[in-house]
């Protein structure tokens, strides 16, 4: 127990892998042989301190996993003797003395074979790359858990934290020459050309009437699992603020605008007008926010973003295609060049659906059925085999988990973080970290922000695309192909992620179209800072677009896959913010 305290103090875990050799009584002891490599390498002044080299540069806690495998007769004199004892290591080098002096005791199976038969022979690694890391999502965090307060502030927050934005670029066009009305209850029908700032509402013609759905036999279905597009060509767009409201017609496009957008107009209300319609001739938008310059590097490092893997009771058809994934991030599959390669990714993000969906969401059972033991364990299955696998890489690199819309984390928005109990296993590493949805972090300098997909989803369900339909080249819309919608889904998407930029908020339509708490005093999806990285995860396929702001702002859109339906994983290079996708096959 003594040594079993000093290991752990130092900062090195160990632990057999083999639960047959440990149950036998006869086996090597662990922990006498590891005592007797600590010992000589402590006293030998060849041999590195162990606390100095356990420890990295980020303060991050090496791991050493052991497997013993002896003979019945097996004790601590005949270590020398024939048997197998198998050393993995986290990160190689560091641990290079504990495998030679070890390797002098015993036969040893190296972790990598280098294909020599020389005598305690041991494998070529490259230790993993690390950057600085700082965490910027916790204004995601709730403080206060409390459904008193009504959704209507969301808006007044919103509204009150982008005017003086919008007030900007109006006068930065308009130099004064048109008023600007504090109010939307001071317009009047004059004809005079006036700027109004406000928030657009959209009263989208085939939005569910949630009064109809509650008297119908089908229930209320989440507007999110309504397969249609809520947008209609006889949708009306609305300006409001805390005074009033007015419609706004004219040069503004309706089908692509979404509710929650702060905005400006400039316009009138003509002297004849008996609608009092608002005649838009120009509208203002708030644009990218500022952005921190991109800090040079020597060489590519790299950001690994992963997508709806499913983990479920049985449901993956490829079963081995996610342990084939976290063995090639953690650096385990392929040759010395490949490695090589593994090794500069620096970080793993786990963009949601970590889960696989159980389908049971679209039925209401009112009949309550309590659950038997051996149900309730099949129920954690799941979650217990996501342990396993996420525990596999961040024994060997940093994870970020982000909960998405199949996950067992609160529904609306900001999805707060796993708590550490569901990944017990995991959250014994340092390298694991679970995180929010939205997620904001600076990795290596490098702003990345991103989202499971819901606002995104959202945004595209009520909007239609432009012209309203898809053509060839001689306007025949019956010879499009199934490609060629794909490639328009694809770029509707980026384009709305572009466009969230220009509003400067990542989830526009909460809460009216999209579940979030009811926050009373802030907005927290404002995008105060212009990320470099701008991902939306669990989308059909893998899109990316390269943006620029007015002020020189440069923003890498991308479009993260479901693995579980695409095997396709992206890696975001923090060198130059390229981009690129691997596709991984069991």
């Amino acid at each position: 127990m003594q040594l079993h305290n000093k290991i752990h103090r130092l900062g090195l875990a160990v632990s057999p892998r083999n639960e047959n050799a440990t149950q036998d009584k006869n086996v090597i002891d662990l922990w006498k042989v590891l005592s007797s490599a600590l010992s000589s390498a402590t006293n030998n002044s060849q041999y590195p301190l162990l606390r100095s080299v356990v420890k990295s540069r980020t303060d991050r806690s090496r791991f050493c996993f052991v497997e013993v495998q002896g003979a019945a007769d097996a004790t601590i004199d005949s270590a020398r003797k024939p048997h197998r004892l198998r050393v993995y290591f986290t990160e190689q080098t560091t641990f290079q003395w504990l495998r030679e002096e070890i390797a002098q005791r015993c036969n040893i199976v190296p972790m990598y074979d280098t294909g020599e038969e020389t005598e305690a022979t041991t494998a070529q690694v490259t230790a993993r790359h690390s950057v600085d890391y700082n965490p910027t999502y916790q204004r995601f965090v709730l403080k206060q858990k409390s459904y008193a307060q009504q959704f209507s502030h969301i808006y007044v927050s919103r509204l009150q934290q982008l005017r003086d934005i919008v007030t900007v670029q109006v006068d930065a066009k308009n130099e004064g020459h048109v008023p600007v009305l504090s109010k939307i209850i001071d317009l009047k029908a004059d004809g005079q050309e006036c700027v109004l700032i406000g928030t657009l509402l959209k009263i989208l013609g085939d939005k569910p009437d949630i009064f109809k759905a509650l008297t119908s036999e089908s229930g209320v279905i989440p507007i999110e699992k309504v397969e249609k597009p809520l947008a209609t060509t006889e949708d009306e767009l609305l300006l409001e603020d805390e005074s009033g409201r007015v419609e706004l017609v004219g040069d503004i496009d309706v089908p692509r605008m979404v509710t929650g957008v702060v905005l400006g107009v400039r316009g009138r209300v003509p002297r004849d007008g008996a609608g009092g319609q608002f005649h838009v001739d120009e509208i203002f938008l708030p644009s990218f926010p500022p952005q921190y310059s991109l800090p040079e590097r020597a060489e590519s490092e790299y950001v690994a973003l992963v997508s709806g893997l499913a983990v479920g009771q049985n449901s993956d058809a490829q079963p081995l295609r996610n342990h084939v994934l976290m063995d090639y991030l953690a650096g385990r599959l392929g040759d010395d060049k490949e490695k090589e390669f593994v090794s500069k990714i620096v970080r793993t993000v786990v963009v949601g659906n970590m889960i696989a969906s159980t389908g049971k969401g679209d039925i209401q059972v009112p009949i309550i059925k309590r659950k038997t033991v051996e149900e309730l364990a099949l129920d954690a299955e799941p979650l217990k085999n996501a342990d396993e696998l996420v525990s596999t890489l961040a024994a060997a690199m940093c994870v970020d988990l982000m909960p998405g819309p199949f996950d067992p984390s609160n529904y609306t928005l900001p999805q707060q973080s796993f708590h550490p109990c569901l990944f017990p296993r995991s959250s014994h590493f340092k390298s694991f970290r679970c995180v929010t949805n939205p997620y904001e972090a600076q990795v290596g300098g490098v702003q990345l922000f991103g989202h499971s997909g819901q606002p995104l989803q959202s945004m595209l369900q009520c909007t239609l695309p432009k012209g309203n339909s898809l053509e060839d080249e001689d306007g025949d819309a019956s010879m499009v192909t199934e490609q060629d919608k794909d490639e328009q889904e694809q770029e509707r998407a980026l384009d709305y992620l572009e466009q969230s930029l220009e509003w400067r908020h990542a989830a526009p339509t909460a809460p009216d179209l999209l579940a979030c708490f009811p926050m009373a005093n802030e907005d927290p999806f404002i995008l105060e800072n212009c990320p470099h990285v701008y991902f939306a995860g669990n989308q059909p396929r893998f899109s990316t677009r390269l943006v620029k702001g007015a002020k020189g702002q440069e923003v890498r859109l991308i479009t993260v896959p479901s693995f579980s339906e695409s095997s396709t994983i992206v890696l975001v290079d923090l060198k130059d913010l390229s981009c690129f996708p691997i596709t991984i096959g069991a």
